[in-house]
């Protein structure tokens, strides 16, 4: 175990050395080396023991996890709501949100990456609360407030932030999933 943990903070160095370098350093990793973990179930098997075969398959599969998880762990993910607008200033985005009679702005900040003098639509990465993201050549980061949206600094944090504002206090949905839906709003 320890001689993989040590690889992929090699890995990770190598990455910041070559961020810093502003060049891309791609290593070859050892794959074979690598063992599974028997602890860990097979994504690929159903929870009933029947193996994904196909594309198809998988994406059952991956849908029973998906329900699994937010019946069990993360909470229900909302639909999409009534409206949502957008608008930027500068490299500010204000989000606005309503659903049914509520609503909630707030705000995330567009950091577009080195090539920041293009006026071209760019592919972005979505980071959680000032991402430590590094810039990258025509690639945006956009990063909202979690705290905002929804605390969890602890169990009096529970049901505290702008999504339990629009869905109420009471739902389900834990901070991972409120956060997990600014990026599908």
């Amino acid at each position: 175990m320890l001689p993989n943990f040590l690889l992929l903070l090699s890995v990770l160095a190598l990455y910041a050395v070559g961020q810093e370098l502003n060049r891309p350093v791609i290593p070859t990793l050892p794959l074979s080396s690598f063992r599974g973990n028997t602890k860990l179930p097979n994504p690929f098997v159903f929870l009933g023991g029947q193996r994904a075969t196909s594309k198809a398959d998988w994406e059952c599969c991956r849908e029973e996890i998906r329900r699994a998880l937010q019946s069990y762990e993360f909470g229900p993910l909302p639909g999409p709501p009534t409206t949502v607008i957008g608008a930027f200033s500068g490299n500010i985005l204000t989000v606005t949100v309503t659903e049914r009679s509520k609503t909630i702005s707030f705000n995330a900040t567009n950091i577009r990456g080195s090539d920041s003098g293009t006026s071209l639509l760019l592919p972005a990465i979505i980071g959680i609360a000032g991402s430590s993201l590094p810039a990258l050549i025509e690639v945006a980061v956009i990063t909202f407030p979690s705290d905002d949206i929804a605390q969890q600094v602890g169990a009096s944090s529970r049901g505290v932030g702008k999504f339990y504002t629009l869905y109420g206090r009471d739902h389900l949905a834990g901070a991972l999933i409120a956060w997990t839906w600014v990026s599908v709003v």
